[in-house]
């Protein structure tokens, strides 16, 4: 294959963003560039002092970054996201602009969430770039399942149009199960240019450089590393969508198991009502700490013993959290709970790398409990989990699976 320009867009990115797909599109970006091809991120700067419609280049460990000034949107209410993530286009093309003057780009690759790229997806496709859409929520949908929007709400009706946008700017698209492949081909009638693209896991080698570092981790964390035999790690977002208040009765039911602890790390607007519960239950067992950068998370991740996820049982479509992949990429045995039918229960449980039910979670309390006082099944699950993200959750097969679908346009 010729080598290829290759534009990501998204509204997050290294080095200074602590969500996990931002991390997961650098990964994405550096096995493009291993394979010969030049990578573009297009990203907003919330936190740059600088006006609007300025912009900046960067180079962050070969992927060139430009990026450019955005007003902050996350945890600043529904309305304000909505109006800035609306900006994301019109921002993003005065920033790139002159770049598409001279540079032709080959593949367009747009992550979603936001959904708000389609604008600038389609003008780019129009100049002959091939539009490839990560879609990683069915969104607006989950908000309706959560009681957020009214189906039929101006709201909802002006975030649909430009889910649909999104979809319509599309040469192919990527969803992330089979549940959501399903019902993103029942909602658009797209079938030929439509398959799974799992979420993938960080690179060994991004991995094995972190271990023989801990100077950076906090010294709570190391006070906790060293008093305890197990660690239970949550990191991400702290919100409705995520029902961290499972992992929370989980951590209550286990206060008195002396050997393990609770680390939850992330932000979201549910951050101070677990916390609440935490000083109510008096629940010594849990640490509940603010977002870490990327470096620091990663350090954590390699320090704990088990991931821990749960999703609003609500949701009629499925998820597959960036921060999973994390675990699994990092050897952490998974244990979760989720919606029902979610895929992540078949593949995680037949592959024997943790447990993902859909229930109230007794069945995550016993095994929960086993891993506490059972090294060797740790020692079994963590293998298991780590040979599960190599040969399913590669970024590797996940890059090649993209331009596969550029090769045969």
């Amino acid at each position: 294959m010729k080598s290829l320009n290759i534009l990501i867009l998204s509204d997050d990115y290294l080095p200074d963003s602590t969500r996990a797909h931002a991390k997961m599109l650098h990964e994405l970006g550096l096995s493009f560039i291993e394979m010969g091809h030049s990578v573009t991120v297009l990203t907003p700067d919330v936190n740059s002092d600088n006006k609007l419609f300025y912009s900046s280049i960067d180079n962050v460990e070969g992927v060139r970054v430009i990026y450019f000034k955005m007003l902050p949107f996350r945890g600043r209410g529904n309305l304000r996201r909505v109006f800035s993530e609306f900006m994301l286009p019109v921002l993003g093309f005065f920033s790139i602009r002159k770049e598409l003057s001279v540079t032709k780009f080959d593949v367009c690759i747009n992550y979603s969430p936001t959904i708000f790229w389609g604008g600038l997806a389609t003008l780019l496709r129009k100049r002959g770039v091939f539009v490839y859409l990560i879609l990683r929520d069915m969104f607006p949908q989950w908000i309706i399942d959560q009681g957020i929007l009214k189906r039929d709400s101006l709201a909802a009706r002006f975030l649909e149009y430009f889910e649909n946008l999104n979809y319509k700017s599309s040469d192919f698209i990527g969803a992330q199960s089979k549940k959501n492949l399903q019902q993103l081909q029942e909602r658009t009638g797209m079938r030929d240019n439509t398959h799974v693209l799992y979420n993938w896991s960080p690179l060994p080698k991004l991995n094995s450089l972190i271990k023989s570092s801990n100077d950076k981790l906090p010294k709570w964390f190391l006070d906790i590393r060293s008093n305890t035999e197990v660690i239970f790690f949550y990191g991400g977002t702290i919100g409705p969508a995520q029902d961290i208040m499972a992992i929370m009765c989980l951590a209550r039911r286990m206060v008195d198991i002396n050997s393990c602890h609770f680390v939850i790390v992330g932000q979201g607007e549910h951050f101070e009502l677990i916390n609440r519960f935490r000083v109510k239950e008096g629940l010594t067992n849990v640490t509940i700490s603010k977002s870490v950068n990327q470096k620091v998370y990663d350090l954590m991740l390699n320090q704990s013993d088990v991931g821990l996820f749960s999703l609003a049982k609500s949701h009629s479509s499925d998820n597959f959290p960036g921060k999973v992949m994390g675990y699994l990429g990092s050897g952490l045995p998974v244990l979760g709970i989720v919606n029902k039918g979610n895929e992540l229960i078949s593949i995680i449980n037949n592959h024997d790398a943790g447990m993902v039910v859909d229930d109230d979670g007794e069945a995550i309390f016993s095994i929960a409990s086993d891993i506490v006082h059972d090294p060797a099944l740790r020692t079994r699950l963590a293998v298991n989990a780590l040979n599960l993200a190599k040969n399913m959750f590669d970024v590797n097969k996940a890059a090649i699976s993209i331009l596969d679908t550029f090769l045969i346009q």
